[in-house]
């Protein structure tokens, strides 16, 4: 029995290190997206601001009423093996990027992390763990993390759940980087250190920001929309040069925003034209679903010179009211 509770415990702290180093992150700018710890060859980005989304009305429900109650137990469990506080308040933001289109980018992206979490105290229980499983077992066990270097920044190494190598770094006081690509790993810590340009050079996505309101941010450049299998209705992608999204608060609504470049203003002006036609046939072809009707009508297109921007609301109460709804 009390075999079987370590060999828990031991998968527990390493699923927590993972999320740890993952979704962790802190500093002086808060949430707020940081473009010179990021590529200059950036092709796509993904930030999530957690700060400002614990702070939203929709967010602080669902972490306070919804998801805290059910992780609160789990939680308070392993931080008392691990002696560490594993709060998520102390998850500010994440910010992953990647330099290609390919399929799997995920294979080389890279997760920048800001953390007041003790990572390497983490690393040390779990070895701990592995070395208590192996001597009651009396059997080697294979190491699932580990420290690799320690100068001139700490580096470690990690067995994915699918066998993947996973590399996580500490190269700058409470700055952690994340990739299963070791040489991206260097590459990164090299742009984090001011040896290397970062996304304030790039001419792809330099200009391309988030909302002050944002949450979540994505951002791709020129390329996006090459490869990928679209479906008829999204044929306006094919038609822009680059593309961001914003997700956000704002008053008493949600509101989305999808922004396209275009190659000419004449090319926007067809853009924004295709945007307004697919929302009046929204409209009549769901003319009896009284949620795509509010949508219809708290959605706006505008244009300047050639950038297309698609916003829609939708009301926070009748948000907050769905999920409440949906998790009686």
């Amino acid at each position: 029995m009390k075999q079987l509770l370590t060999k828990k415990i031991n998968r527990s702290i390493a699923a927590v290190c993972i999320l740890g180093t993952a979704l962790s992150a802190s500093s002086s700018l808060g949430g707020a997206l940081e473009k010179k710890i990021v590529s200059a060859d950036a092709k796509w980005l993904l930030h999530l601001d957690v700060d400002a989304l614990l702070k939203s009305k929709v967010g602080s429900y669902v972490h306070e009423s919804v998801l805290e109650p059910k992780m609160q137990l789990q939680r308070s469990m392993i931080e008392g093996m691990l002696g560490v506080s594993l709060k998520p308040e102390l998850v500010h933001s994440i910010t992953i990027y990647g330099d290609n289109f390919q399929n799997e980018p995920q294979l080389h992206a890279v997760a920048l992390i800001r953390t007041e979490i003790d990572i390497p105290t983490i690393v040390k229980k779990v070895q701990e763990f592995q070395n208590l499983e192996a001597a009651q077992s009396g059997k080697e066990v294979d190491a699932k993390i580990k420290l690799i270097q320690s100068k001139p920044y700490a580096m470690y190494w990690m067995k994915g759940d699918n066998g993947e190598d996973v590399y996580f770094a500490n190269p700058s006081g409470n700055l952690w980087n994340l990739t299963l690509d070791k040489s991206k790993l260097e590459s990164s810590v090299a742009i984090i250190q001011g040896k290397a340009l970062n996304l304030e050079s790039s001419a792809d996505l330099k200009n391309l920001s988030p909302d002050n309101q944002s949450v979540l941010f994505l951002a791709m450049a020129k390329g996006f929309n090459e490869s990928a299998p679209l479906p008829p209705q999204a044929q306006i992608l094919k038609m822009a040069e680059n593309a961001s999204m914003t997700l956000g608060e704002t008053n008493d609504h949600i509101q989305a925003r999808l922004t396209l470049a275009a190659r000419t203003n004449e090319a926007a002006t067809q853009m924004t034209q295709l945007a307004q036609g697919m929302i009046a046939l929204l409209t009549l072809s769901q003319s009896e679903n009284p949620d795509v009707m509010e949508l219809a009508r708290n959605t706006s297109v505008t244009q300047k010179d050639s950038k297309v921007s698609l916003t829609v609301k939708y009301s926070i109460d009748k948000a907050l009211a769905k999920i409440k709804e949906e998790v009686k």
